[in-house]
């Protein structure tokens, strides 16, 4: 844990940046592309039906960018985090979901991730899942704030 002491600042940095860019990309590809996303929810074993499809289209990329840009700032980023661990574990259950317990499963993407079947998009997401648990816990714990009365107290004091 040396190391991570050493190098937190930009080992958090690092983490927040790299998940705000795959956010801000799927996020954004499913609102250029929400035809496919929708109608992919739809078909959907798991999470189908228009009333699904028509939530989750929405609120899905909206959730994805909002993560994306509490990443990005430094009073927002560990709010950020727990965001992404939150997307990060309800995707890791449908994929998982779709892949064991699904006897046809839809075809979601026509971007870069394309070339990944379901079991590559799965491991790139619980990859994604131990850095964002590698973000959590490298987040500052304490702050070194003093509170105004104690700086006020030791001012008086060295007055007198």
């Amino acid at each position: 844990m040396k190391w991570l002491n050493k190098y937190r600042t930009s080992v958090l940095y690092t983490i927040a940046l790299l998940l705000s860019m795959l956010f801000m990309y799927t996020g954004l590809t499913k609102i250029w592309e929400g035809d496919l996303f929708y109608h992919n929810i739809i078909d959907s074993p798991i999470f189908g039906g228009e009333t699904n499809a028509l939530v989750a289209s929405w609120a899905f990329p909206f959730l994805e960018i909002l993560t994306a840009m509490a990443l990005l700032w430094p009073k927002t980023r560990r709010l950020g985090l727990f965001m992404a661990l939150g997307l990060f574990l309800a995707i890791t259950t449908y994929l998982t979901a779709n892949i064991y317990f699904s006897e046809s499963i839809p075809c979601t993407c026509r971007t870069f991730f394309s070339m990944l079947d379901w079991h590559g998009h799965l491991y790139l997401t619980l990859g994604c899942l131990v850095i964002t648990v590698l973000g959590i816990i490298s987040y500052p714990t304490k702050t070194k704030r003093t509170s105004t009365y104690k700086t006020r107290f030791v001012a008086q004091q060295s007055q007198e």
